[in-house]
């Protein structure tokens, strides 16, 4: 049996996320039954409650962040968030990303 080498990409999870660029004027606030933040002078803080069965646990946190940053909402859970595995940008920039991509694919020779 012969192999042929084929080429594959990630295929884009369906998650959408609400959104904000950060700069040194943003203020914000957010809390649910999880989280309790806020975003001041370029820091989120995050204080999260978490209790399980087996444990309990407080962790307060402070991320610095630099002007332009993204930060995704998670309404139901983790609250603010910045991405860092994933790159995210609108569906008009992810369009163009994957036409870019197709156009180098047919660029192979297979």
């Amino acid at each position: 049996m012969n192999e042929v080498k084929k080429i594959y990409v990630p295929i884009p999870q369906p998650e959408v996320y609400y959104g904000i660029r950060v700069d040194k004027e943003t203020k914000l606030e957010f809390e649910n039954n999880f989280v309790k933040q806020r975003l001041e002078n370029l820091v989120l803080y995050t204080e999260q409650n978490i209790e399980k069965e087996t444990y309990k646990t407080h962790v307060n946190t402070e991320l610095y962040l630099t002007e332009g940053d993204l930060l995704l909402l998670e309404e139901d859970a983790r609250g603010y968030f910045k991405p860092s595995e994933v790159k995210f940008g609108s569906i008009d920039e992810a369009i163009k990303e994957m036409e870019f991509i197709k156009e180098q694919i047919s660029k192979v020779k297979e």
